[in-house]
């Protein structure tokens, strides 16, 4: 076997192993923080199921104000932590 075969075979069963260890302890890693949820969350209350290109006045202006209570919700839910 070469030392290339070796080495390949060695990173995968590290990245293989690290991987199942971040899934079993993935609490301890990121606590109470579930970044693909937040993100999803984030998504849906800022864009959710509307037209992105569409800027006109009225839009932007209801988008501002989804934004001040999205930013509102999270300084309550940082103040409850």
């Amino acid at each position: 076997m070469s030392k290339r075969f070796v080495l390949t075979v060695a990173a995968g069963g590290c990245i293989i192993i690290f991987g199942a260890l971040l899934l079993l302890n993935w609490e301890k890693v990121f606590g109470d923080y579930r970044p693909i949820q937040t993100a999803k969350a984030v998504f849906k209350l800022e864009v959710g199921s509307q037209d992105v290109a569409d800027v006109n006045g009225e839009n932007c202006r209801y988008r501002a104000a989804q934004r001040q209570r999205l930013r509102e919700r999270c300084e309550t839910l940082l103040e409850v932590v």
